[in-house]
């Protein structure tokens, strides 16, 4: 268990002491049977915070500890400041709150935090952990804010076994299906390159994605970045993957719901074709949209505190569940780390929710661009028809809308959680 390149378990004892090493260690034993070739320990932090009530604050402050150097550490604040914090071992506080999500004592004498970082890989990784931990509590703040219009406040997915645990590489996709269970879907006819399966397996279904040209194989990469990099309750989750000959292979749960539109390369519109599920969602009680726009806003406060911007978001990124009344994204396979400049004569996206910059070769795609999306996503998602003409949000939300998609960066909405203030503070929604 004390590998250098992943987590030192005996790292923990101080803290946790001999009885809490058991069930850490069988955790990052789970961890490592789901997923062999990926570190572990944000994993093991996940299953703390599910122990501790999702009580984050004990084990950022273990971390921060952690990574101490010069007898202190510098912490971000969701502020976008920083505070310095003494390096004395872990406190009283952190030593409970820790050893609470194991339901032992607290009577250690020796508070030492967890571990020290024996080489720059895992003082890398363990900084990693940090900044996730760190985002979680952010995360918290905001969940906070979205109760009232119903959105969901677990911002930690519970990792679960799959099928493909112990597969790292197949030669080809299809014979490994058929030997694990039943396709019962198949999604060949996307404009993406990608050719995705529904599988039941193991008694669950699974959505497993692949790629059949070089683009769609650069996505594919691009999307498994993402995932390690995000996480949220609104987004589906990354489970495993693996490569076959020809393509990374990306697994994912199979979640309810419907996409609000989906293009093919046989078949394009139809938003708002009676009965599809762009204008079933559309006739949705206010409520529950402003509970789905919540949820869409929420996420990417995530993806702007990983540090990534979104690429690609549109109608299509959005599986909306009419049963249990709940918004997730998928296919978020386009975004990527940011600032970055565009190298091409335009990203990849739908026209109705790109900004002006992500048509110009040499232009600064940064935060601003995701805002210039959401305020899109937020202007469609509420109006009642295509056109744009039949608005059913509120005068404040609007000017909201207006200020974060102004043709020019420097007059929107400087970031995601700016964004997000904003619209908290545009009232209560109208619900009819």
């Amino acid at each position: 268990m004390n590998d250098a390149a992943d987590i030192d378990l005996f790292d923990y004892r101080e803290v946790l002491g001999d009885s809490g090493l058991a069930p850490a260690r069988a955790w990052v034993g789970a961890a490592r049977r789901a997923n062999p070739r990926r570190w572990t320990e944000k994993y093991l932090m996940e299953r703390l915070l599910k122990a501790a009530g999702d009580s984050v604050d004990g084990l950022v402050e273990v971390h921060a500890a952690d990574l101490a150097l010069n007898g202190g550490v510098v912490i971000a604040t969701a502020s976008g400041g920083a505070t310095r914090r003494a390096h004395t071992g872990a406190s009283t506080s952190r030593q409970t709150a820790c050893r609470s999500a194991f339901g032992i004592g607290t009577t250690n004498p020796r508070a030492h935090g967890l571990g020290r970082g024996r080489n720059a890989e895992v003082l890398y990784k363990k900084t990693e952990v940090f900044k996730w931990l760190e985002q979680q509590k952010i995360h918290a703040g905001h969940a906070a804010k979205a109760l009232h219009a119903g959105a969901r406040s677990d911002t930690i997915q519970e990792m679960t076994t799959h099928p493909f645990q112990d597969v790292t590489h197949a030669p080809e996709i299809e014979p490994l299906l058929d030997r694990l269970g039943t396709v019962f879907r198949r999604f060949d006819d996307q404009d993406s390159g990608c050719i995705s399966y529904g599988l039941l397996a193991s008694g669950q279904r699974w959505f497993v994605k692949t790629a059949s040209t070089p683009e769609a194989v650069a996505s594919l990469h691009r999307a498994i970045s993402v995932h390690r990099a995000v996480a949220h309750s609104a987004i589906v989750p990354l489970m495993h993957s693996f490569t076959t000959a020809v393509s990374p292979v990306l697994v994912y749960p199979w979640m309810g719901g419907e996409v609000l539109y989906h293009p093919t390369r046989s078949r394009r519109g139809g938003r708002a074709a009676p009965g599809s599920p762009m204008a079933r969602f559309r006739a949705q009680p206010l409520a529950q949209v402003n509970a789905a726009l919540e949820s869409l806003i929420s996420a990417h406060l995530a993806v702007e505190d990983a540090g990534y911007v979104a690429v690609d978001l549109y109608d299509g990124c959005m599986l909306y569940d009419f049963d249990q009344q709940r918004m997730r994204l998928c296919d978020l396979d386009e975004y990527r780390p940011g600032p970055f400049t565009l190298e091409a004569d335009r990203l990849p996206g739908s026209r109705r929710y790109m900004a002006p910059e992500e048509f110009a070769r040499g232009s600064l795609i940064d935060i601003r661009t995701t805002v210039f999306n959401l305020g899109r996503a937020l202007r469609l998602l509420l109006d009642a028809g295509d056109e744009e003409t039949q608005w059913r949000g509120t005068p404040a939300q609007l000017t909201v809308i207006t200020k974060a998609t102004a043709v020019e960066p420097d007059k929107r909405l400087p970031t995601v959680s700016a964004l997000a203030d904003a619209w908290h503070a545009a009232g209560n929604p109208r619900t009819s």
